[in-house]
Formats: structure tokens, C-alpha cells, sequence
């Protein structure tokens, strides 16, 4: 290999971890970091996720746990950090902090929270996907996840929740989704609009409709078809013909 061509090599390989180091930051600014929303402080259970149309906002009780590794996992194996905002934490006596008083780093894989106290709870808001929603499974317990409003999760078609054991219940216009003990490893749901089940249920309809209108269709070409080779004498039996004796013979 020649040494322009080594030089380009380097150069490149460079440039490749030089823009995955500078990827460390970006998941985990500290502008965004700072950014202020409101949690719901006074969960009924251990972890309550709230979702919105294009993010979510979490919050986790800890207790004799100081550290959190916060992560998303691929279909391919892979693992890498989610890119969070609004990090607070709140103390057992109601004390609420920013991100400012919370260590925070970020790997290719992770973000690693070093939180200021062993008890509390720590929440944060991320970006998801629009009518689809996954997590890995940070904290053990209780979980309960709300999705937005004027949507459902419980036609099997469409609607997708993981792992079993939850129950649904609705209040006002959002479906609050529980479980008293998660320990897998992953959740997810994915959810749909209400006037999506009837526009689902309109084109399943109208299938059904078109399939038996073809099939009537098809069936009165073929009773057309048999008349026709009728009055040909199209249609005549084989095994008759064959028993008949030639003309000359009768």
C-alpha cells in the first residue's frame, strides 16, 4: 500500500473515532439536562412512565441505590445511551434537585447517573417513537404506564404489550397500564387510536364484502360456462360414449 493511501486510511479511521468521541455528548447535554419540566412526584408504584406523543417522562424510586445505568437495547444486541433531559432527583424529605448537583457520564452504550443520595427518586424525559414505546428495565417492582390520550392497547392486531401479567384500566380518556412485579428485562407497548380499530374493522369488512362478491362472481362465470358447453354438447360422459356400439353396428 502506497503512503498516500495509508495516510488516507489513518485519516479515516480517525475521523471515525474522532465523530463517535464527539457523539459521547451529545445524548446528554448540558442545556437539555437543565431543562425544566414537572413530575409526578407521588406515584402509586415503583416507577410510573407517563406518554406523550413524541416523549415520555419517568420517574424511579430508588432505595439503597445511589448509581443508574440508563440504556436502550437493539434487535441486533447492541446497547446505546438514551439521550435524556430534564434530569431531577428528589429527596426522601421532598427536596427536588436539577441536573446541577447530579453526576452525569455518557459511553457508546450508556448513560451513567452518580445521584446525591442512597434513597429518592430520579426522573427524566426522553424522545420515543410515535404510537410505540420500549424501555429496559432499570429498576425492579412496580410499574405503571399511562398512554396518551384517545388511544388503546387491547385489540391484539394492533395494540402489543410486554411482558404479561399487566392489568388496564381507564381513566377519563387514558388507559393506565399496571404490573405489581417486573423483573424482565425489557417493556414494551405499542398503542393505536381509537378511530384506527374502526378504520381496521371498515377495511376487514370490506374485504370479507369484495371476497364474496369475486366468489359469486366467478361462480356464475363457471355456471355460464357449463350451459354453454351444454348446448354444444360439450359435456358429453366418456364413459357412455365408449359402451355405445358404432352406427353401423346397432
Amino acid at each position: 500500500m502506497s503512503s498516500r493511501r495509508q495516510t488516507a486510511a489513518i485519516g479515516l479511521v480517525a475521523l471515525l473515532f474522532l465523530s463517535g468521541c464527539m457523539g459521547f455528548g451529545s445524548a446528554t447535554s448540558e442545556e437539555r439536562l437543565l431543562e425544566s419540566a414537572t413530575y409526578d412526584w407521588e406515584p402509586d408504584t415503583d416507577v410510573r412512565i407517563d406518554l406523550g406523543e413524541r416523549e415520555y417522562r419517568a420517574v424511579y424510586s430508588l432505595e439503597n441505590r445511589s448509581t443508574m445505568r440508563i440504556y436502550q437495547a437493539t434487535r441486533y444486541g447492541t446497547e446505546h445511551p438514551v439521550q435524556i433531559r430534564s434530569l431531577q432527583f428528589r429527596y426522601t424529605n421532598g427536596t427536588v434537585i436539577n441536573a446541577s448537583a447530579i453526576g452525569v457520564e455518557e459511553s457508546r452504550s450508556a448513560v451513567y447517573l452518580d445521584l446525591p443520595a442512597d434513597d429518592g427518586q430520579v426522573a427524566f424525559t426522553a424522545p420515543k417513537r410515535s404510537k410505540s414505546f420500549s424501555t429496559q428495565v432499570f429498576v425492579e417492582g412496580s410499574y405503571e404506564i399511562t398512554v396518551p390520550p384517545g388511544h388503546r392497547v387491547d385489540n391484539i392486531v394492533l395494540g402489543t404489550v410486554r411482558p404479561g401479567g399487566y392489568e388496564t384500566e381507564r381513566i377519563g380518556d387514558r388507559v393506565h397500564i399496571t404490573w405489581e412485579d417486573v423483573t424482565s428485562r425489557s417493556i414494551r407497548v405499542d398503542y393505536y387510536l381509537e378511530r384506527d380499530l374502526y378504520l381496521f374493522s371498515g377495511i376487514i369488512v370490506a374485504a370479507v364484502i369484495a371476497g364474496a362478491v369475486g366468489m359469486g362472481y366467478v361462480y356464475r362465470q363457471i355456471k355460464e360456462l357449463r350451459r354453454q358447453r351444454e348446448e354444444l354438447g360439450l359435456d358429453l360422459d366418456v364413459d357412455d360414449d365408449r359402451r355405445q356400439p358404432p352406427p353401423g353396428m346397432r
